[in-house]
């Protein structure tokens, strides 16, 4: 996803009838990307819309108010990938697996109740 494609899409999403009281930013570009259509729509976080960073940064922690994320490690998350590619090089049958990696909500400003 391009910077400017969730841009769009936000904005028109923001604009809807149906539009969402929550977002979710997958990274660091798209979260700056949601927050522009946020302030372009006329919308306010959290008073009209929460947000939520996929991915802790100095955009989520600097931004006023401060954006809530989930924290987790860039760099498990890598070696277990290279791992689990290395592993199925040649191998187009091998089990399947499931990886966990252990993550933590930051809880910053916001987020709060849906608008009535």
């Amino acid at each position: 996803f391009t910077a400017e494609f969730v841009y769009s899409e936000a904005a028109q999403l923001l604009r809807s009838d149906g539009r969402p009281t929550a977002v979710f930013a997958g990274g660091t570009a798209m979260l700056a990307a949601v927050l522009r259509a946020i302030r372009d729509v006329g919308l306010r976080v959290p008073e009209d819309v929460s947000v939520i960073a996929g991915a802790d940064s100095e955009l989520a922690l600097l931004h006023t108010p401060a954006i809530s994320a989930v924290r987790w490690q860039h760099d498990q998350l890598g070696a277990a990938a290279a791992r689990f590619l290395l592993g199925r090089v040649g191998k187009p049958d091998a089990k399947l697996q499931r990886m966990v990696f252990p993550t933590e909500f930051i809880l910053r400003e916001s987020c709060g109740p849906a608008p009535s």
